[in-house]
Parts: C-alpha cells; structure tokens; sequence
C-alpha cells in the first residue's frame, strides 16, 4: 500500500511542477506585448507593434551604441549593453555601461556601471 501511495504522490508532484508550464504559448515564448529591436549604427533602442510590425517609438542610448539586449523573465524590463563605437579588437571607444529599459514606459530608466570592466557583451 505504501507503494502506491508513493507513486501517486510522485505523480502528483510531476503535475503540479507541470501546471505552470501548461500556460506558456510554445508560439510566443518571449510574449506578445510588442517587438523590441536595438539598432546599432544609429544609436537607437526601437519598439515595434508585433502584428502589423509598425514602429511604435524609439529612443537615443546617451552613452553610445546599443549592442544586444536581454529581457526579464517577467518581461518588464530590458537589459542593453553599450559595447562602444567600434567592434572587437577595434573599439577605440569602450562603453562601460549597461542601460535599464522599462518596457511598459519604454523609457531608459537607468543605468549600471561595470567598471572597470568595459564593452559589456554577451549578455
């Protein structure tokens, strides 16, 4: 008896480890509030709407080209390195920063500094 008990509580815990993962959208994995695209040789962090791909807005980086970006989990804000002007082994401008973005406001709401480390990448 206590075998089946043990068996049942096991498959228990697999459904309920499970249960989240039945509402995640295999389609849209990263979600479906709108497209973020970081845009290198002009400087500019830009929003997309994802259905009709119009731009929505955009925004300068004050310290120098965006580079990648990471997004939170909870999909609220968005993490973009400033690797500088140039590209590996030629980068006679380094940033030294990592830009904050609030992807409700879709605003730069700050920044952190990795010095002395410089040209953040690989996030």
């Amino acid at each position: 008896m206590s075998r089946r008990i043990s068996v049942l509580l096991l498959a228990l815990a697999v459904v309920a480890a499970l249960a989240p993962a039945a509402n995640l959208d295999f389609n849209n994995p990263t979600g479906t509030q709108g497209l973020i695209m970081i845009d290198k040789l002009g400087g500019f962090v830009r929003f997309f709407d994802p259905v009709n791909l119009k731009e929505l807005s955009n925004f300068a980086i004050p310290d120098g080209p965006p580079h990648e970006l990471a997004i939170s989990l909870d999909h609220k804000t968005a993490y973009i390195p400033i690797y500088g002007d140039g590209v590996y082994g030629r980068n006679p401008h380094p940033g030294h920063v990592i830009a904050i973005v609030d992807l409700v406001s879709k605003k730069m709401t700050g920044t952190i500094d990795v010095s002395p480390y410089i040209a953040p990448h690989g996030l």
